[in-house]
């Protein structure tokens, strides 16, 4: 009996980018959490990127500010992520390095 794959490595490449484009693509990701300081936001009322759209769609000022914060943390978290990964021959390498020293940065 012959067994023939139809996915495989290359199954994603129109989708996900290649190994080398990653931190590229984690930039260009990343762009798109950046923030405006959140007077200014408000103020402004702009729209031009996911997350300022997420923040002026919640009504509640309390609630936008965690929010907000959360964001923050979110896109420091990808350009660390982006920058770490330049570092490494893959994302996968950088993955496993923080597995075997039991790293708390896996999780992020």
């Amino acid at each position: 009996m012959n067994i023939t794959y139809i996915l495989g490595a290359g199954a994603s490449c129109e989708a996900l980018p290649i190994v080398n484009n990653i931190p590229e693509r984690l930039g260009y990701f990343a762009d798109q959490f950046k923030l405006h300081p959140l007077e200014w936001l408000l103020d402004k009322q702009q729209k031009s990127r996911i997350s300022e759209r997420y923040i002026l769609d919640i009504k509640d000022l309390t609630v936008q500010k965690r929010e907000y914060e959360k964001l923050q943390r979110f896109h420091k978290d990808i350009l660390w992520l982006k920058d770490e990964s330049e570092k490494h021959s893959s994302i996968d390498t950088f993955a496993k390095k923080l597995y075997l020293q039991e790293n708390s940065n896996l999780k992020k």
